[in-house]
């Protein structure tokens, strides 16, 4: 994966972290898609710009390799939505947690409304 991360002197302000879905935890994934996970601004740092650089410079260098680029919100978290669809990113749906192999929990895809909100990067091919 891939770590992005904001400074502030020596100060870490901001983080977003890139992952692959070696273990199919994401039922949504392909191979070569990422999954934004996780990205935080600390709060001092809040409303200053931090989110939008770190999720430019990540989606721009996903797209550069031809990997869309996902991420899960809760329904809540408006300040996240609101940042992903600034910097290149659609809402396709929500997203569920499902029973995966050997027991362990997956998020699928699902039409149907949820808590946690499933955003894509726009299409590496368009």
């Amino acid at each position: 994966g891939y770590r992005y991360y904001c400074l502030d002197k020596s100060d870490v302000c901001a983080y977003l972290f890139l992952k692959h879905d070696f273990l199919g935890h994401y039922g949504f994934m392909s191979k070569s898609d990422m999954l934004i996970n996780p990205y935080k601004t600390l709060p001092t740092y809040r409303k200053q710009g931090y989110a939008a650089a770190l999720l430019r410079a990540a989606v721009s260098d996903a797209a550069e390799n031809g990997i869309r680029v996902y991420a899960v919100v809760t329904s809540d978290n408006l300040a996240s939505q609101k940042a992903l669809e600034r910097n290149g990113f659609s809402r396709i749906g929500y997203a569920v947690h499902s029973a995966g192999k050997f027991g362990r929990s997956r998020l699928v895809f699902t039409e149907t409304e949820t808590r946690l909100l499933l955003y894509a990067s726009l299409p590496v091919n368009a």
